[in-house]
């Protein structure tokens, strides 16, 4: 779009219907709707050994960290660091309803 404030305008109010619409389902089925800080660091931390980094460019598509030598899709990098994050995190004594719990800790020490 050739005027980027109305594409601004555009991209919040989706953002904003995304998120509404997400409350309603939520409630509808009796379950919660868990957001991260916004300032989390999810793409920047390692999810080996939380080590952050002090910037990461959008176009760098692979994690690599410097301390523990994780090298992992960045998007993946972050999905197991949401699913850590204190709002959401479970550990496998935990026990879960309906038996769901959070592997992704266990699925990267299985992968070493």
């Amino acid at each position: 779009m050739g005027n980027h404030h109305l594409a601004r305008a555009i991209a919040y109010a989706a953002c904003g219907e995304t998120v509404r619409q997400l409350r309603y389902k939520t409630q509808w089925y009796g379950s919660a709707l868990i957001t991260a800080d916004r300032w989390y660091p999810s793409t920047k931390r390692c999810s080996r050994c939380g080590d952050v980094k002090d910037v990461i460019p959008l176009g760098e598509r692979v994690f690599n960290c410097e301390v523990c030598g994780l090298v992992a899709d960045r998007d993946l990098n972050a999905a197991r660091n949401l699913a850590e994050w204190p709002g959401v995190a479970r550990t496998l004594e935990t026990p879960v309803e309906g038996g769901v719990q959070s592997t992704a800790k266990a699925a990267d020490s299985a992968s070493r």
